[in-house]
């Protein structure tokens, strides 16, 4: 029998731009916060109570989206605990670590890397109908998405809100990719600010084990 048990492995976010604007490599604590420079332009700001990624700054330019966090499903919400620590290797990579019963969030940073490590632990302890990790961003900067998956003002659903349709009769759906998701190693989007990609290693797909 296999008890909902999953292991999934390191993905990143990756930020590319045309100019960089570095500070040093490191983090802080600030109020609820953990905040988390690369050293090359990125600083990261996560919810201590949460875990939930509050801020996206790239080069001056922010990238995350006001009104909702970037997180796994709808953010692990209450019940979370969260550590923070330079882990004690060559790189001093950056540990933050999320945990509430049957779910444990892992980000990682390392110096001079625009890119948000991460890996998820979900057990038996934690019934969810689904698994992911939502990055919510600023479509008014990070403009140049998908354009079949893009949702404009104006649409109404026709399934849900899974597709929507125009007054012309063009649908959109936000799942949209024309790649099927097993073979969609890399997705993102992109604009003159940034581009922002979920890269998924082989090691970054579900798997479960019986007991």
């Amino acid at each position: 029998m296999l008890p909902c048990r999953l292991l999934a492995s390191l993905a990143a976010a990756s930020l590319v731009a045309m100019t960089s604007a570095a500070t040093d490599f490191g983090y802080t604590t600030n109020a609820d916060k953990y905040v988390i420079s690369t050293g090359a332009g990125l600083t990261i700001s996560m919810r201590q109570s949460t875990c939930d990624i509050v801020s996206i700054n790239y080069n001056d330019k922010e990238l995350q989206y006001k009104s909702m966090g970037t997180h796994v499903n709808s953010g692990l919400g209450s019940g979370t605990t969260s550590t923070i620590e330079a882990l004690n290797d060559d790189k001093k990579t950056i540990h933050v670590n999320c945990k509430k019963t049957g779910l444990e969030q892992s980000y990682f940073f390392r110096p001079s890397e625009n890119v948000v490590y991460m890996g998820t632990y979900h057990s038996k302890d934690l019934v969810l109908p689904e698994l992911r990790f939502l990055a919510r961003l600023d479509k008014a900067v990070m403009n140049q998405g998908i354009l079949e998956a893009t949702v404009e003002s104006g649409m109404t659903a026709i399934e849900a809100t899974d597709v929507m349709q125009n007054g012309e009769g063009i649908t959109r759906s936000k799942y949209y990719s024309a790649v099927p998701f097993i073979d969609d190693a890399v997705h993102g989007v992109n604009s003159t600010a940034a581009g922002v990609y979920l890269v998924i290693s082989e090691h970054g797909y579900e798997t479960s084990r019986s007991t």
